[in-house]
């Protein structure tokens, strides 16, 4: 368990000073040069593109994203200024959670890139995907945990009710826990429709680009879930149990649900769960990473996951704790939402098998280099 990778201290961004000898230097003035980087690096780009003459445009995203990121630390120079912290402030804590959820978008959009431009979509699409499929996929997970917990996370005391103030600074208290993967899931799937929307682009071919680098960053997240102490496992007597320790949300569940002693000084042995998931979404990444260039039309990948994940993450569900059931159904809510996945996956296989395929009409996108900007690409 390691919840908190590390502390930021902003009172400290502007040090410039040796320390046994090793230069010190404020991050501050790292975001001040990344800020510099970022604008030469567009500034360039234009350049080439003014050079090139056939009003064409570079692709600037991640240009553009280096030059936002450093304008941001240059915006905060006020606020550090003016000594608004606190005496006692201790950092602002870097969750390894987040963390490992932003690795698993980067990873994903990076290994996305190659799948991408086989299918003849630009390149460009792949920053879009990630950038808004990270922001409503964080939104949905979030919003299914608060429609989920509501009672809990709104609670007042009693006799009093919760000021306004209070009540967005829990609905955005991401440290108290409190991301739903299907949420997520269903966030970043609407993102995806929206952006191929915007781009003319088959969401269906979008969607078979990225379901290898949905399941490749279920893998980074799963190991964020161990870091932080959610999804664990059920009671295991095996050489790789796992404890928890004292004052983590594992223990207090299970103290709280009377299954612990409040006395324990951690754990008994569970079931890693969080790494047979993430395993298992390796598993899942690579198998629907060497079907996408053998698919025989566009969605076979996404019919695919929609058949084979759901099976697995019910066999894992049998050997969660955290999960007490849903709807008195006997199942969890993944496993009945796994039925749900299930029924559309074949639903989509019959379709897909069954219906006239437009690939083989001549409506697809050229497999040669596609042109830039949203509304240039045919779907």
């Amino acid at each position: 368990m390691l919840p908190v990778l590390l502390r930021i201290r902003p009172d400290e961004w502007f040090a410039v000073r040796m320390e046994d000898g090793v230069p010190v230097v404020g991050v501050w003035l790292i975001c001040l040069l990344w800020a510099v980087y970022g604008g030469i690096s567009v500034w360039l780009a234009k350049q080439a593109d003014a050079r090139r003459g056939d009003g064409e445009e570079t692709e600037l995203a991640a240009q553009r994203w280096i030059a936002v990121a450093g304008l941001a630390a240059l915006l905060s120079l006020p606020l550090w200024i003016g000594g608004l912290l606190p005496e006692d402030f201790a950092g602002v804590p870097v969750f390894g959670y987040g963390v490992m959820i932003f690795c698993g978008f980067a990873a994903g959009g990076w290994t996305g890139l190659r799948r991408l431009k086989r299918a003849g979509l630009p390149e460009g699409l792949a920053y879009d995907m990630t950038f808004w499929a990270f922001a409503a996929g964080i939104g949905g997970a979030r919003l299914n945990y608060l429609i989920r917990e509501h009672e809990r996370v709104y609670a007042a005391p009693a006799g009093t009710s919760l000021g306004l103030f209070e009540a967005i600074k829990r609905t955005v208290n991401l440290s108290d826990g409190g991301l739903v993967l299907l949420g997520g899931v269903v966030g970043a799937a609407l993102a995806l429709v929206w952006v191929c929307r915007r781009w003319k682009v088959s969401p269906l071919r979008a969607a078979d680009v990225a379901i290898p680098s949905c399941f490749l960053g279920l893998a980074f997240g799963r190991i964020g879930c161990l870091m932080y102490g959610c999804c664990w496992g059920d009671r295991c007597e095996l050489p790789w149990a796992i404890h928890f320790p004292e004052g983590g949300i594992t223990y207090d569940a299970l103290v709280g649900r009377g299954f612990l002693s409040p006395d324990a000084p951690r754990t008994y042995g569970l079931h890693p769960t969080q790494l047979y998931s993430s395993f298992n979404a390796l598993i899942l990444s690579a198998l629907t990473a060497a079907y996408f260039p053998r698919r025989p039309r566009d969605g076979a990948v996404l019919a695919m996951a929609l058949l084979i994940y759901p099976p697995a993450r019910a066999t894992l569900e049998v050997l969660r704790g955290d999960d007490t059931g849903f709807l008195d159904t006997g199942l969890t809510l993944a496993q009945s939402m796994g039925i749900v996945l299930f029924a559309l996956g074949a639903l989509l296989a019959a379709w897909l098998t069954w219906s006239p395929d437009e690939k083989n009409e001549g409506t697809a996108a050229p497999s040669g280099p596609a042109p830039s900007g949203p509304a240039s690409v045919a779907g």
